[in-house]
């Protein structure tokens, strides 16, 4: 039995219904209509005024329509998908199952062939695997605890370094600080096939096609600093200005590493993190292009 610790920063909920697939379409930034069983899906589960509560996986296995989901956040997702069900035939349930990050050679010992492309899905049984975003190969595994031999994540180090890594790959994470606060553009969901533009009416649409058209004033952009990961919705600050706000941090070797949605106009100045010492913002690389002005 393969022994995995659990990732306790994701927890699995179940969409199920006759009207699930409809209903989620209606709900993500991206297009519901290209969920397979091989291919998960995610976007931003958004506001009517198209502000991002949350952003959240999509995969299908047997039981129906899986949602991976921050845990941080997902008491409120329940609420909100429940409020806008209305007369759709659809439930939303916790889903008993352990997720865990592994390895290529643990996953390939479960599911005979790992899923290559991001977002790719291999399911065997009860067990799925799953290709997870961002340009280096990681795996997530789901599964009934029954089948794995599942361990705490003590200290929270599973957690905290499958974060670092989501930071490092430019993926973003809405926490309770920043919910409701940027378009699915400012963190770069167009850029991460998070987003379709022709897959028709979802709640906070008509606002995110007008920041397509007129571009967004701000983007997210990765940083490092020498101080302490600070909380997400720390501002960031130029000349004790504020020009954007912390999304995601994780403690490095030689401090932290973050991502900020930050003003494109501010690109060039010297930022730093409001009320932090040290905190001075030195850009560095995503592993995909982001656009540095606004279009």
């Amino acid at each position: 039995m393969l022994k995995v610790t659990r990732l306790e920063s994701l927890i699995p909920l179940w969409i199920e219904g006759a009207d699930a697939r409809t209903f989620m379409q209606g709900q993500l930034s991206y297009d519901v209509r290209k969920l397979t069983p091989e291919r998960a899906v995610w976007g931003g589960h958004c506001t009517g005024q198209g502000r991002v509560h949350l952003v959240m996986t999509l995969l299908e296995r047997a039981e129906g329509i899986v949602a991976l989901c921050d845990s941080s956040s997902a008491n409120e997702l329940l609420a909100s998908l429940r409020a806008r069900t209305f007369s759709s035939k659809v439930s939303f349930e916790p889903l008993p199952l352990a997720i865990a990050p592994v390895s290529a050679g643990d996953a390939l010992g479960l599911v005979q062939s790992l899923p290559q492309a991001p977002g790719a899905c291999v399911t065997v049984g009860a067990v799925t695997a799953l290709r997870w975003w961002g340009a280096e190969p990681r795996f997530l595994l789901l599964a009934p605890e029954a089948q794995l031999q599942v361990l705490p994540d003590e200290g929270g180090r599973q957690a905290l370094a499958w974060r670092a890594s989501d930071i490092l790959d430019g993926l973003p994470r809405i926490f309770p600080e920043t919910e409701r606060t940027f378009v699915p553009q400012m963190l770069n969901l167009d850029l991460l096939e998070g987003i379709s533009y022709d897959k028709g009416c979802y709640t906070g649409q008509e606002v995110v096609a007008r920041a397509r058209r007129g571009g967004v004033p701000r983007r997210m952009f990765r940083f490092s600093a020498s101080c302490a990961a600070p909380r997400p919705g720390t501002a960031v600050v130029h000349a004790e200005a504020e020009v954007g706000l912390v999304v995601d941090a994780a403690p490095s070797p030689s401090g932290c590493t973050l991502l900020a949605v930050v003003d494109l106009s501010e690109l060039s100045a010297g930022l730093s993190l409001h009320g932090i010492e040290s905190s001075e913002l030195t850009p560095t690389p995503l592993p995909y292009d982001v656009p540095r002005a606004r279009r």
